[in-house]
């Protein structure tokens, strides 16, 4: 009976290995197994996040492996067009990178940008999902010779809803002119392929040295409803709303702004 002891543990232990075995290979055939995401399913993805909101930044990363947007419109507070893009690539687990073309304030050129971005927050794990981003751009919001700024996004969905908010500090590589950026969103899903809901953003100038006779921007606001639609391989969305900007001591001016959009992701 002594030596029969070893014997039966060598053995039972030799099959639990065995099950083990077939069930990690199993799981490992069924991995494998697993579809693929569809283009259309990536859009979708990329849709219900929060990537094509027009004025405030989505707090997550690698819900896609790259993911782009044109959009433009009118602007009659500024009474120019508007012009906005980006393209943005997941380049390791929660970092990505970015690059954009917009118009700057006045709507009269468009100034290239790129950024870095981060999320270190994910709701599943903390409550809620957010991110940072590091960005340069060619104009700023007061600086026209060039601006770094710093983003804060922060999200959590309720079910159907989606909330979203941003806190955005920037200045010039000397620290003269500095601005900073307040947005919020909420969303909600109508269906897997429809959303609607609000999008605003007010932009504010920091500098402390700004004269009466400047011509840079004291503050602007834009608000105002989205909607996309995910239509195969393509997201469809507009946005339209109000609009205000003022300079230096005039009154601000008021308007309306109307932007459509189309994007993708993959």
């Amino acid at each position: 009976m002594t030596h029969d002891r070893p014997r039966r543990l060598a053995s039972a232990l030799a099959l639990s290995c065995s099950l083990l075995g077939v069930q990690a290979s199993a799981q490992s055939r069924t991995e494998q197994l697993a579809p693929q995401s569809t283009w259309p399913q990536s859009v979708e993805r990329a849709a219900a996040a929060g990537a094509y909101l027009p004025l405030t930044l989505l707090p997550e990363v690698g819900k896609t492996a790259a993911l782009g947007s044109v959009s433009g419109g009118y602007d009659s507070a500024v009474r120019a067009p508007q012009f906005a893009s980006f393209a943005e690539a997941r380049v390791y687990g929660p970092f990505a990178a970015r690059v954009a073309v917009t118009t700057n304030v006045g709507g009269e050129a468009l100034r290239p940008g790129a950024a870095a971005r981060a999320q270190f927050l994910d709701q599943q794990r903390h409550g809620v999902s957010a991110a940072v981003a590091l960005a340069f751009k060619a104009e700023g919001f007061t600086e026209p010779e060039g601006e770094i700024e710093t983003t804060l996004s922060v999200g959590r969905r309720f079910g159907r809803t989606l909330l979203l908010t941003n806190l955005l500090y920037g200045q010039d590589p000397e620290g003269r002119e500095r601005d900073a950026e307040v947005s919020a969103a909420c969303l909600v899903r109508l269906s897997s392929r429809a959303h609607v809901g609000l999008d605003g953003r007010g932009r504010f100038d920091l500098s402390p040295s700004r004269t009466a006779t400047s011509k840079e921007p004291r503050y602007a606001v834009d608000a105002g409803p989205v909607f996309s639609m995910a239509l195969g391989p393509l997201s469809l969305s507009a946005h339209a709303g109000l609009s205000a900007l003022a300079r230096a001591e005039d009154d601000p001016k008021l308007g309306i702004v109307a932007m459509l959009g189309v994007g993708s992701a993959f």
